[in-house]
């Protein structure tokens, strides 16, 4: 933990590249380190954007905001049976909001799409081992 907040200072110190703790963890190999700093050296980002129909609420003297969407594929979207559910506080049973309630559709789509998503991306196609250290990294900060 400590030679990764360390690389990721000297990083910011010597090369004038930002880096997050995450930018290191998710590299799990150097050459993926390398490609995430070109792309922050070149201005890029590595955090993705999402859209979405944001729920604006005033609590606890805060403006906050968030999706009632599904969540399928790396975007938020409506369900297609147009169907929602009530999100309900515990504590004083007011309403919250109302959420999309997925259908057999929207699971079938988001299983295809998680399915692709392991065999294909970083995550299916890096070793056990680092994926169980990564893990670990996250549970123990």
């Amino acid at each position: 933990m400590q030679e990764n907040i360390t690389l990721v200072e000297e990083t910011k110190e010597k090369a004038g590249v930002s880096l997050e703790n995450e930018d290191v963890y998710m590299a799990s190999t150097f050459k993926e380190f390398v490609q995430v700093m070109v792309l922050k050296m070149r201005g890029g980002d590595t955090k993705p954007v999402f859209e979405y129909d944001a729920i604006k609420m005033h609590i606890n003297n805060m403006d906050i905001e968030f999706p009632n969407q599904l969540f399928i594929d790396g975007q938020f979207v409506d369900a297609t049976s147009g169907k929602f559910l009530k999100s309900i506080n515990p504590a004083t049973e007011e309403l919250i909001c109302d959420v999309h309630a997925a259908g057999k559709e929207d699971v079938d789509k988001a299983v295809a799409a998680a399915k692709k998503a392991f065999y294909e991306g970083p995550w299916g196609t890096m070793n056990a081992r680092d994926r169980g250290t990564l893990i670990f990294r996250y549970l123990s900060d």
